[in-house]
């Protein structure tokens, strides 16, 4: 039986049609795994209008409340709502190329290791940049280390910088009690260098001792929590970064600064938002001039503080040691 030009090419468009929507979804179901830190925060991905704007309303004052009422009727009182706006942005992989040399088999295996490689880089640079938008930047909710000296934790500082300390922590929490921000629900992220000098210096009496109060809490050998704050690790390349002002500035993210300072971040997952948008997925098959089929990725991804003064969110930031 014979096809036509025009059948055999309808039928590997709508192969690659198959292949693009399954795909991208794979991409989407990835983004923002159950494992990250991201998660922990309200997604806003429902309110996305357009794929790339967020338009999201956030509830006005609570009403007056009045005990043992006397005079009746009540003032009724109109509550204005408010809306957190913002655009997402877009995240475009590099096309990767898979040969026609490759054998059906490996082809296979190899795209769906690509999609992997695609679908992890978009999760970390994505989660990098939500991470830098999440970061305080007003005075009053930056606290600087107090610890004893040790050496700089970004990857181009040089000289010392004093450790995280346990005060400092409990200085964020109180931070947060201040803000009236809830209990339950409060992350602090920290750099694994911060996360390992945290206890330099206490002996393990003292560790005990804060381990009895409650203020440290371990599982499975790792710090899970401190004052109630559940602990994430980031690695030493993928940080928060300011600069040594008297109130730092928060640097752009991979900077080489030699005078940087690593900053852990502490957040409500109630006072920090996120959201996917509009994800494609390009598989190109016989892809002209590459002797081969290509695979690419473009997604919408953004985040932001639920509040306009950014409350329940603290840096906490390494200080210069004298």
């Amino acid at each position: 039986m014979k096809f036509s030009n025009k059948l055999i090419l309808t039928l590997l468009l709508m192969a690659a049609t198959v292949h693009n929507q399954t795909w991208a979804k794979t991409i989407t179901e990835q983004l923002f795994p159950d494992d990250s830190f991201i998660v922990h925060s309200i997604d806003d991905s429902s309110w996305c209008m357009n794929g790339k704007t967020v338009n999201r309303p956030v509830a006005g004052s609570a009403p007056n409340v009045e005990k043992n009422r006397s005079i009746l009727p009540a003032t009724a009182a109109k509550r204005t709502d408010a809306v957190v706006s913002y655009d997402l942005d877009e995240y475009t992989t590099d096309p990767t190329v898979i040969q026609h040399t490759e054998e059906m088999e490996t082809s296979y295996a190899k795209r769906q290791s690509v999609l992997k490689g695609h679908t992890d880089k978009l999760n970390l640079d994505a989660t990098n940049n939500i991470m830098h938008t999440w970061a305080a930047t007003d005075a009053n909710a930056i606290i600087r280390t107090s610890g004893e000296a040790g050496d700089a934790i970004m990857p181009d500082a040089t000289g010392s910088r004093l450790k995280l300390a346990i005060a400092d922590c409990k200085q964020a929490s109180q931070l947060l009690d201040n803000w009236e921000v809830p209990y339950k629900g409060r992350h602090i992220l920290l750099p694994s260098d911060m996360r390992y000098g945290l206890t330099d210096g206490l002996t393990g009496d003292e560790i005990q001792a804060l381990m009895m109060k409650g203020v440290l809490v371990f599982k499975d050998g790792m710090l899970y929590s401190i004052y109630g704050m559940r602990v994430h690790l980031r690695g030493h390349k993928n940080l928060l970064s300011y600069n040594n002002g008297a109130t730092p500035t928060l640097l752009a993210l991979n900077n080489e600064t030699s005078t940087a300072n690593a900053a852990a971040l502490v957040w409500h997952e109630d006072h920090v938002c996120r959201a996917k948008g509009a994800i494609k997925f390009g598989y190109t098959q016989n892809a002209t001039g590459y002797y081969g089929d290509t695979i690419e990725a473009a997604v919408r991804l953004g985040g932001k503080h639920v509040y306009n003064d950014k409350r329940g969110v603290v840096s906490i930031v390494e200080a210069h040691s004298a």
